[in-house]
């Protein structure tokens, strides 16, 4: 990762660069954004250095596998995982309670079994993983108005439940290969 970085830089911008590994980012105390697309990124860069004034992380395109740790970020408010090769969903509870974009359309995500209360979350892009039983995204946000999981494998869904939130305005599940749904309910 390049030294020559100015400490009071406010976004940063690397793309097609080939990093596979980033062992720290800064100290920038006054970092906003990190993008970091189209990489050879193989781990989830140590943010601590930046937490508190980081409010959008884009990793789009890089081979990460897994996620061990995040270190809270008050400030973050978009986390974009997009096109990587995760397996599992990413422990987010201690992330941040205002992210309002999160995307993880791409990966090899198979089970999402539990999900954080995060109460600011307004998007969530889950499509073209490999998940092979619909999740119950019910309790992870007052206020998602988006969320699309199409091009997945369900086998199956056992219960599927659309009531609150209310805030709800679109869901998108085109092109999954369903093969049992066992009941559907709509709650007003």
């Amino acid at each position: 990762f390049p030294n020559d970085i100015p400490y009071n830089v406010q976004h940063i911008d690397i793309r097609h660069s080939r990093i596979s590994v980033i062992d720290k980012i800064g100290p920038f105390p006054r970092l906003q954004s990190f993008t970091f697309n189209n990489n050879s990124l193989i781990q989830f860069p140590d943010f601590s250095n930046a937490s508190d004034s980081l409010t959008f992380i884009y990793l789009k395109s890089n081979k990460i596998r897994e996620i061990t740790s995040f270190t809270p970020m008050a400030r973050l408010k978009t986390l974009d995982l997009r096109s990587n090769y995760l397996t599992e969903m990413p422990d987010l509870s201690n992330i941040s309670l205002s992210l309002e974009t999160l995307m993880l359309s791409g990966n090899e995500i198979i089970r999402i079994e539990s999900f954080p209360w995060i109460p600011t979350l307004r998007i969530m892009y889950c499509d073209n993983n490999d998940l092979l039983e619909f999740p119950n995204f019910l309790n992870m946000s007052s206020s998602l108005t988006e969320l699309t999981i199409s091009e997945q494998s369900f086998s199956k869904i056992v219960t599927l439940t659309f009531s609150s939130p209310k805030s709800s305005k679109y869901l998108l599940t085109v092109a999954n290969t369903l093969l049992f749904l066992y009941k559907a309910y709509v709650d007003d």
